[in-house]
């Protein structure tokens, strides 16, 4: 899709081209410590963000197509290029996982860094257990009441 000169591709387009594509939130751990309770709050706020798309997605085309100055039509199709997991769902084996459980995000994140690294654009690779030593599902699982 162009607008005024920009293309811009959904992550459906983009990973028909082998890149990687997702959106996670990431906070450093000292940070994290810190505050608690305010990581729990985004990370609450981010679900409702999701669940407001998942369920009421005419309204969500028009903040998009406002908030990026696009047509309807192409926000449209941003959207439907883009996979949106329900936080409850981030939480099973096929994504995050649990906090005793590492899920399959940590395969995508070492799958991505092999294949960043067969480009060039990273020195080297760890093993999957480094990955998934970045990952902790605590914060969702308190922000879904869990």
């Amino acid at each position: 899709m162009k607008n005024g000169g920009e293309i811009f591709l959904t992550s459906g387009e983009m990973a028909k081209r082998g890149y990687p594509t997702w959106d996670v939130g990431v906070v450093m751990n000292e940070f994290a410590a810190k505050y608690p309770d305010q990581v729990v709050a985004y990370v609450k706020a981010e679900c409702e963000g999701i669940d407001y798309w998942l369920k009421h997605p005419k309204e969500t085309v028009d903040i998009i197509a406002k908030e990026l100055s696009l047509p309807a039509e192409d926000a449209e199709r941003m959207m439907k290029g883009t996979t949106i997991v329900p936080c409850p769902e981030q939480l099973t084996k096929d994504y995050l996982g649990t906090p005793g459980q590492i899920g399959q995000f940590a395969d995508t994140v070492l799958a991505t860094a092999t294949f960043l690294k067969d480009q060039g654009r990273l020195p080297s690779v760890t093993v999957r257990a480094g990955y998934a030593a970045f990952i902790d599902p605590s914060y969702l699982v308190k922000a879904l009441g869990k």
